[in-house]
């Protein structure tokens, strides 16, 4: 099985690269002049293409010195942008404080355009090296698919049964408005950061570490369940914790994730799955939890 750290982050400078990259920043400065993106959010997604284009290359140009410190950078820029939130501003309102079933809680749904283009970013930085089309044809190979499928299932079986959540069937408007701003903000943001950021990472300190250390037969153990492991506790930690049940269910899912981009080194997959399971939870079940 290939490796995490084998999926080396491969420069790919060229003219799609370019133009991608030029497109989101218009989109920033564009939404930043019509007031949908505070200018502190549009200075950070600047700072994260730097420090993403510094990381994207240091293995070949400048070093491990540099390659720590941009993914540093990345890292903590990513992660202000995920959480600041500036005063007296608010993003686009798509669902405002409705509440969706009985018994519900009010939920709103805003259009998070420091998420959508911060995930954006890391996806065209980081992501595969290869044609997009060819990567995304891969992620649907029947057994990543079926696996997908059945461990999403597991997983809200286990949600409704911790979280006591019950048969909530909502307003096709209201989950089609869900599902496209969820896995533009969140899904790809979240994946994006997580796995092509934390996990392969991880992936890649610990092989040289296996190779430091010399070890053989336990070698895959610390190069790719290690990671896994982590990141699993990362994506626990960056939601809400107000229960145990709770903190189960973002491990759980976490796990699952990290494990289909383990098994696929497809970061399609973990955000396709990731969205399957966020969009039937939102149009089967109660929501929101929280």
């Amino acid at each position: 099985m290939q490796n995490l750290a084998s999926e080396a982050l491969k420069p790919k400078t060229n003219k799609y690269h370019r133009v991608s990259l030029a497109i989101l920043l218009s989109a920033a400065a564009g939404l930043t002049v019509f007031s949908l993106l505070p200018w502190q959010q549009l200075a950070a997604l600047f700072l994260l293409l730097l420090c993403s284009e510094l990381y994207r290359k240091a293995p070949r140009a400048q070093g491990w010195a540099i390659a720590g410190l941009s993914w540093l950078g990345t890292v903590v820029t990513a992660l202000f942008i995920g959480l600041y939130r500036p005063e007296g501003f608010d993003y686009p309102v798509v669902i405002n404080e409705q509440v969706l079933h009985k018994d519900g809680k009010v939920f709103s749904l805003y259009f998070n355009t420091a998420q959508l283009l911060a995930g954006f970013i890391l996806l065209v930085q980081l992501g595969p090296a290869a044609s997009y089309g060819r990567i995304w044809l891969r992620a649907q190979s029947i057994h990543m698919l079926l696996l997908g499928l059945g461990l999403s299932a597991v997983i809200l079986f286990a949600a409704s049964y911790l979280l006591k959540l019950e048969l909530h069937i909502k307003h096709a408007g209201l989950w089609l408005s869900f599902t496209i701003i969820n896995v533009l903000c969140t899904c790809i943001a979240e994946e994006s950061f997580i796995r092509l950021v934390i996990q392969r990472q991880l992936g890649r300190v610990s092989e040289k570490l296996s190779l430091w250390l010399h070890l053989n037969k336990s070698k895959y153990l610390l190069v790719e369940l290690v990671p896994l492991a982590l990141t699993t506790l990362v994506f626990a930690a960056v939601h809400p914790i107000i229960s145990w049940q709770l903190s189960a269910v973002f491990l759980g899912a976490g796990l699952l994730y990290g494990l289909l981009y383990s098994l696929s080194k497809n970061i399609f997959t973990a955000i396709a799955v990731h969205g399957l399971v966020n969009s039937l939870h939102f149009l089967l079940l109660s929501y929101p939890i929280v």
